[in-house]
C-alpha cells in the first residue's frame, strides 16, 4: 500500500520518491504474475491510497498542503486511517475472492 501521490503529480526534488512507487508497482505485478502461473489461492494486491490523515499529514504548518492535495482527491479530504482499513482487510478475505491482481484506488 502507498500513497497515490507518486502517480499523480511530481514535483522539484521528487524523482526519489515517485521512482520507489512506479518500481514497487512494477514489483507487485511481477509477483501477481509469477504466483498466478504457479500456486492457485495467493492473492497479490496493491492498493494505492490517497492522502490518510496520520501524525505525519496533521503536522502544524501542513495545512495548506493539506488543502491542496484534498481538492485533488474525488472525496474532497483525506481519509480516515480506519476507512482504508476496513478496505484492505475486506480486499484480503475470502469475502473478496475475485480480485486476484488489482490495483486499488481510494
Amino acid at each position: 500500500m502507498f500513497f497515490l501521490a507518486g502517480f499523480s503529480y511530481s514535483r522539484n526534488g521528487s524523482v526519489g520518491y515517485s521512482t520507489s512507487k512506479f518500481a514497487i508497482h512494477g514489483m507487485t505485478k511481477a509477483v501477481a504474475i509469477e504466483i498466478e502461473m504457479t500456486t492457485k489461492g495467493i492473492k497479490v494486491i496493491q492498493f494505492h491510497s490517497s492522502l490518510i490523515k496520520t501524525l505525519m499529514t496533521v503536522l502544524k504548518g501542513q495545512e495548506e498542503i493539506i488543502e491542496y492535495l484534498a481538492k485533488e482527491i474525488p472525496m474532497q479530504r483525506p481519509a480516515d486511517p480506519e476507512e482504508i482499513t476496513k478496505l484492505v482487510l475486506f480486499l484480503a478475505c475470502s469475502d473478496a475472492s475475485f480480485p486476484k491482481c488489482e490495483a486499488s484506488r481510494s
